[in-house]
């Protein structure tokens, strides 16, 4: 009899440190995978990909080139350059709506 409880409870530290141990892998890959890129990684509300025809003046080195293609997010203008698109590809289920 006394040797089922030591079965026991060696059987029940050893599910104990695999718990830990597999709670620490799972939080040290999802910092580090979080730190592989410095963009943001939000799901937008919406993705355009403006394809109306631009005039470019490269002589009026003020007007800032923006991409044709931008995230709403919060409800609000959002340029594509600042986030992770592969990680919203992956994670997110939105696609681009093509404006014309």
């Amino acid at each position: 009899m006394g040797n089922k409880k030591v079965m026991r409870k060696v059987l029940i530290s050893v599910l104990l440190i695999l718990l830990l141990l597999i709670t620490v892998l799972i939080v040290f890959n999802s910092s580090h995978v979080g730190n592989v890129s410095n963009k943001k990684r939000v799901c937008p509300e919406e993705w355009f990909d403006d394809q109306m025809p631009r005039v470019i003046n490269d002589k009026v080195p003020d007007i800032r080139e923006e991409s044709s293609q931008y995230f709403i997010i919060g409800g609000e203008r959002k340029e594509i350059k600042d986030y992770d698109l592969d990680w919203i590809r992956d994670n997110c289920t939105i696609k681009p709506q093509i404006i014309y």
